[in-house]
């Protein structure tokens, strides 16, 4: 469950403690003497309340309060009649007072509980009635009604903001920034998005720019983005969240990154959520924020729960209803606790001790007006009965859900999707469950058309994991493979989305250059342990412009919504027409998947129990190839993790392929994003046999060409990178092969260069450093004479339609949750190469010129790809972890100019 509270940082920072008029001129005091002191004073409570020093601001005010004249010790302890007060003939002293009595009474509310400090705030309404000071009102109508806010009644708290702007034109543009900021926040948990988003753009307005309101300024900035990503539109979300982060006081920073890191949440972007939240709770306790560290945790557990990290989602939401709990705090407590009964839901636990709970929230949370969390709470009471085996309870329940909303974010509509299709199941009717399937995942798709960002398009299909499972699961209950086949497709054209993806201009290229040159003094420093600082600020340099540049391209947006799957008839008819065979894995639990097709019947093959262990050497064989590939490595080592690959290779053969009755020919592998990076061509029985690796069936479909295909003219450019001793002569032999093939090399190989040669080319050859980046994928780059080009300024009409990456590893992909598989390489083809051919573990720079060379002779003989390379790596001794991505091209044997 995502949460969906309104952003409590801008609200939070307007919390009681803060200054609540702006000073105003006043008549000289008898004694002026005792008025600097209270004003002193006053402003050192209002510092230690913003400190999250409740009980030094407490002490502080009393303090003031002591000094002003005609206040008896018990009338300080107790309060005392409004009209009182001989001070009154200072009308400066009687202000101080009266500010001085709201932040008291606050304080005490933050201390010592709900009923606290009460009498305090009649006293300052009574003196602000009695000097006639519409502005000391204003300021105590708010809070009254930030008093209302803090033990959930949001009905009151709503009616004081009212009262209060009344009288916003004799207030302060201070005043009014903050009750505007807060109203609109507790606007938005109503999901009144129109009145949040007026009250935001109204405190944009007063606040202008005055030096001292740009701290609201940045909260209403920061709301608005909240209120645009409840109203979908999450680029513009980021944006405006981001740009606000920037003007962000110490104060606000808490808030604004937690609020943020639901937003990321939302988005499907884990790593980023998480950092997100860690730099909240490091600033919440750098300030002694303590009342927002509960909420931190809360946020937690949901990513948490979201990931299925049962464990870590059960123990932070536990400690954060005890938190709330001790504060009094019952609304959020609430909110907790339905996060805790979820992650108990997804962890085991007994299902039908989670029904009374869940159905006891629902009606709480329908009372208080909170629409979303109602809804969440019986869908797990739901959910909870049909793993109880009560389906008859369950569809009441589910009956009793409110209608959906326009607002209802992306997880809450896909959990009502999943737990309907359930039901329909558990009720005997599995095409209903499969409808409900259906439409989840076209609701997925249209949010994902939203983005014009890689990471966003991606990232967001976690949200659909759940769908997708039970997608699989209806299938596999069939036993047919082509609905395995349809659920299968159907979940990865959400994850493996392969369209143009454009980064944003302007505002990204310096950055670039920065990123550029950061790198590069990185590449040079290395592993010196003379320069061990510096590489650790340049390392901290490179995170925080790489996260910016991400940033800005979250913020683009606007792409068509991915189409349909293929159809399994079109598949096989193209596999009949090209003489190949194809595997379409999937992961079941621990059970591989797999749908057989070629010229006979499509087969459904179960592999129990090899999903876990095929992943985890797959991981190992490439660690293993990695170290055969080293230079100077002594030969002892390098025999040994020889046969270390070897032997883990012919285990996966067994594993993956020793059940499946394949014959001979040519293969395409559809595999898991696990499986997407293992060496494919290095399995013993593949060996010398053309394998072809795509993300989805439907992208081999549309890559591929039948063998009728008139070949592609080969238009060729090959590019010798920086510091590959045998790159020089490896693409003088490749464009040997190639008649009126282009070369560069040297100071020409600029990034320049080959964009502009790479724009008019049909197939490009790179024999460069290359380096997969695996937090940040998009920053994989390749080494060029002035420096990396980044697989994030790469732009659809710079990539041809063959692509070849004979250095490095830069066919590994990083693997994010929700089958996301993200590099380089896929980055090519989402760019719109046909085919890439990468390898997935290091190749040793000799191996890879003889490879390369032999690679484009048999592709200018006429052979595709696919084949070439298989042919190129079987004339070696040794296993080469290169691969055939996309779909296999040919070319005719003759070039025209690169």
């Amino acid at each position: 469950m995502l949460e969906l509270a309104a952003p409590r940082g801008p609200a939070g920072l307007s919390r009681a403690g803060d200054p609540l008029t702006r000073r105003s001129p006043a008549p000289a005091a008898r004694a002026p003497d005792v008025r600097v002191r209270v004003e002193l004073i006053h402003a050192r409570a209002v510092a230690a309340a913003n400190r999250g020093r409740y009980d030094l601001s407490r002490r502080q005010a009393e303090a003031g309060l002591r000094l002003l004249p005609g206040r008896t010790a018990a009338e300080d302890a107790a309060g005392r009649d409004g009209a009182a007060g001989a001070e009154a003939a200072d009308p400066s002293l009687s202000r101080l007072e009266v500010r001085l009595l709201t932040l008291l009474a606050a304080m005490e509310q933050e201390i010592f509980g709900q009923g606290a400090g009460l009498p305090r705030l009649e006293e300052a309404a009574a003196r602000a009635v009695t000097l006639g000071a519409d502005d000391l009102t204003f300021a105590v109508r708010q809070a009254r009604a930030l008093r209302a806010l803090r033990v959930g009644a949001r009905d009151e708290a709503l009616a004081q903001f009212t009262l209060a702007d009344a009288l916003a034109d004799a207030a302060t543009d201070l005043d009014v920034c903050r009750m505007l900021v807060n109203r609109g926040t507790v606007r938005l948990e109503r999901l009144d998005l129109e009145g949040a988003r007026e009250d935001f753009e109204r405190c944009l307005v007063r606040a202008g720019s005055k030096p001292d309101l740009q701290k609201f300024a940045a909260m209403a900035r920061h709301n608005l983005g909240y209120t645009e990503f409840l109203a979908g539109d999450l680029p513009t979300a980021l944006r405006l969240m981001r740009e606000a982060l920037l003007g962000s006081e110490e104060t606000t920073l808490a808030t604004s990154l937690l609020d943020l890191a639901r937003v990321l949440t939302e988005a499907g972007l884990i790593d980023e959520a998480d950092t997100a939240l860690r730099r909240a709770a490091d600033a919440a306790r750098r300030g002694r924020a303590w009342a927002w560290v509960a909420e931190i945790e809360l946020s937690g557990a949901q990513l948490a729960l979201l990931t299925g990290r049962f464990d870590l989602a059960r123990r932070l939401a536990g400690s954060a209803r005890n938190r709330f709990r001790r504060r009094g705090n019952e609304a959020w407590r609430r909110r907790a606790e339905l996060v805790l009964l979820a992650g108990d839901l997804a962890d085991g636990r007994p299902a039908s001790l989670l029904v009374a709970p869940a159905l006891r929230l629902a009606e709480e949370f329908t009372a208080e007006g909170l629409t979303p969390y109602a809804t969440t709470a019986r869908l797990v009471a739901a959910e909870a009965l049909l793993r109880a085996g009560r389906p008859a309870e369950a569809e009441r329940a589910y009956a009793a859900l409110p209608r959906p909303s326009r607002t209802d974010v992306l997880e809450v509509r896909l959990q009502r999707r999943t737990v309907a299709g359930q039901l329909e199941r558990a009720l005997g009717d599995p095409a209903a469950a499969a409808r409900e399937v259906r439409l989840g995942l076209e609701d997925l798709a249209r949010y994902q058309a939203r983005f014009g960002s890689v990471d966003l398009q991606t990232a967001s299909a976690l949200h659909g994991r759940r769908l997708a499972a039970l997608d699989l699961d209806l299938a596999l209950s069939g036993g047919r493979p082509a609905a395995v086949f349809a659920a299968l497709e159907r979940g990865r054209e959400r994850s493996r989305r392969l369209v143009p993806v454009t980064p944003p201009s302007g505002s990204s290229a310096p950055l670039l250059v920065e990123l550029r040159q950061l790198t590069t003094t990185l590449h040079e420093i290395g592993a010196d342990p003379d320069h061990r600082a510096e590489a650790q600020r340049v390392r901290q340099r490179v995170a925080d412009v790489t996260e910016e540049l991400r940033g800005l391209s979250w913020q683009v947006g606007g792409l068509p919504p991915v189409g349909t799957a293929t159809p399994l008839v079109e598949v096989r008819e193209r596999l009949a027409a090209c003489v190949r065979q194809m595997l379409l894995l999937g992961r079941h639990g621990d059970e591989l998947v797999v749908v057989v097709l070629g010229r006979a019947r499509p087969r459904l093959v179960r592999l129990a129990g090899v999903a876990a262990r095929a992943s985890a050497l797959t991981r190992t064989v490439r660690a293993d190839l990695d170290v055969v590939a080293r230079p100077r490595l002594p030969e002892r080592l390098r025999a040994s993790a020889s046969a270390s690959a070897r032997h883990k290779l012919a285990a996966l053969d067994a594993l993956l392929l020793g059940g499946l009755g394949l014959g001979d020919g040519p293969l395409v592998v559809v595999p898991t994003a696990d499986l997407s990076t293992l060496p494919w061509g290095c399995l013993p029985s593949l060996r010398g046999r053309p394998v072809e690796v795509a993300p989805t069936a439907g992208a081999w479909w549309r890559r591929s060409e039948p063998p009728s295909a008139r070949p592609r003219e080969a238009r060729v450019v090959a590019v010798a990178g920086p510091d590959v001793p045998a790159a020089l002569r490896e693409v003088e032999q490749v464009a040997a092969t190639w008649p009126g093939a282009g070369v560069l090399h040297g100071a020409s190989a600029t990034r320049e260069a080959f964009t502009d040669r790479a724009s008019r080319a049909t197939l490009a050859h790179l024999a460069t450093h290359g380096h997969h980046v695996a937090q940040s994928p998009l920053f994989s780059s390749f080494d060029l004479a002035d420096g990396p080009l980044f697989a994030y300024e790469l732009e659809a009409g710079q990539v041809p339609d063959h692509v070849v990456l004979s250095a490095c590893e830069l066919g590994q992909a990083t693997v994010r949750p929700g089958e996301e598989s993200l590099g380089l390489t896929s980055v090519l083809l989402q760019l719109g190469a046909r085919c890439v051919v990468s390898g997935v573990a290091e190749v040793g720079d000799e191996v890879a010129a003889e490879v390369m060379v032999g690679y484009h002779r048999r592709l200018a003989e006429g052979s595709d790809s696919a084949v070439a390379l298989a042919d190129a790596a079987a004339a070696t001794d040794q296993p080469v972890p290169f691969t055939c991505f996309g779909a296999a091209v040919r070319f005719a044997g003759s070039a025209a100019a690169g």
